[in-house]
Order: structure tokens, then C-alpha cells, then sequence
């Protein structure tokens, strides 16, 4: 029996318990007195377990969001490396002095013309 199932079987307990008219004053405060009590104690039991469920509830949302939030924080760093070999393809590109040959050989290539877009495609594929 789980606690409350425990509970709720103290309260119908509770419950089928009934002053008679036989029995003197004392024993009526007396029996009020521990009526009064235990339904007291009894409900908040009953709110702690209340408590306890909701309790449990905010750890579960609290774990998925703390796995949600890894998951976010991985993906940000890839899309941050992603973008830095996009840039260095880039300003690779960008250089101006990537397209001036450096020697007056007639067969002569610019950076650019020697690269054939090796560079953009290692960048596309995520090489280093």
C-alpha cells in the first residue's frame, strides 16, 4: 500500500467513527479532539502528496529542458565553426591580391586559378 492509499483508507476511517450520545462530555471532546486532529493531519498529507506529484512534474519539464538546452548549445557551436569556414573560404576569395600574378611566366596562375574552388568545396564539406 502506497502512502495514499495509506491516507485515504485513514480518512474513511475517519469517517465511520461517530460520537454516541451514551458517552459522557469528556469523551466527546476527547473524540472531537482527535476528529479535529487527525482530519488536520490527514489533509496534509493528502497536500503533500499533492505537492510531491507537482514536485516531480517541474523535475521532469526541468530535465527536458536541461536536454533541450545541451542539444541548443551543441548546435550553436557547430553552426559557429560552420561559419568560420565559410569566412576563411571567403576572404580567400575576396583577396584581391589572390587574383594578381606574381611572376610574368606565360604559364602563370592566380591564387585563385591554382585553387580551382578546392578551397569553397572543403569549406562546403566541412573540412578543416
Amino acid at each position: 500500500m502506497n502512502e495514499k492509499e495509506s491516507i485515504q483508507e485513514m480518512r474513511q476511517k475517519l469517517n465511520k467513527i461517530a460520537w454516541q450520545k451514551e458517552q459522557s462530555d469528556k469523551e466527546k471532546l476527547s473524540y472531537d479532539f482527535i476528529a479535529m486532529y487527525s482530519g488536520y493531519l490527514i489533509t496534509k498529507a493528502e497536500e503533500k502528496i499533492k505537492l510531491q506529484e507537482r514536485v516531480d512534474g517541474i523535475m521532469q519539464e526541468y530535465i527536458a529542458l536541461k536536454n533541450l538546452h545541451n542539444i541548443s548549445v551543441k548546435a550553436s557551436d557547430m553552426t559557429t565553426k560552420e561559419n568560420q569556414r565559410y569566412k576563411q573560404a571567403l576572404e580567400f576569395y575576396a583577396d584581391e591580391g589572390n587574383y594578381v600574378l606574381w611572376n610574368s611566366m606565360v604559364n602563370s596562375q592566380t591564387e585563385i586559378e591554382k585553387d580551382k574552388g578546392k578551397k569553397a568545396r572543403q569549406s562546403l564539406r566541412g573540412d578543416e
